[in-house]
């Protein structure tokens, strides 16, 4: 199996997408999408033509590092000759015991970009251990219907 995730962010909106694409064995394909409205506190996960809307009580992850972030390391990534230097974040994800751990790279003053990112801890009374592996950014504008709800009617829980 492989797996793609793609994520976008509207901070002025304070919404998010996530779409996974997964590839079986056999050459099919499942597409799963979530779009999070932090501002309204809801969240819609979308398989196909089903739909789910919820009740959230996340923030949306800060841009680079939150303010109550601890630096762990600095170091850096690749060949002594063409470094690619990294900082390393612990903090935690509001309203939840997750731990989280991100790598970046700092490309201006207060703009960075993400190379990895590791979370643990529990959510919802499951343990949760994911590892991401950031590749291919593009800091530009979506276009802000990809951040739309579903027009077809979502079950709500």
């Amino acid at each position: 199996m492989q797996n793609r995730v793609l994520l976008y962010f509207d901070y002025p909106t304070e919404r998010s997408r996530t779409e996974t694409r997964i590839t079986l064995p056999g050459g099919g394909h499942l597409l799963h999408t979530e779009i999070a409205d932090f501002a309204k506190h809801r969240v819609f996960k979308i398989d196909g033509d089903h739909c789910v809307e919820s009740h959230m009580n996340a923030t949306i992850q800060d841009r680079c590092i939150s303010v109550d972030a601890q630096l762990v390391s600095t170091g850096y990534v690749g060949s002594p000759k063409n470094p690619l230097n990294i900082q390393t974040w612990r903090f935690s994800i509001p309203g939840t015991d997750i731990i989280n751990y991100r790598m970046l790279t700092e490309i201006s003053p207060g703009t960075c970009l993400p190379v990895l990112q590791a979370e643990h801890g529990f959510l919802n009374g499951a343990y949760s251990a994911m590892t991401y592996i950031i590749s291919d950014v593009h800091i530009d504008h979506a276009p802000a219907a990809l951040f739309d709800p579903p027009t077809h009617t979502c079950h709500k829980v």
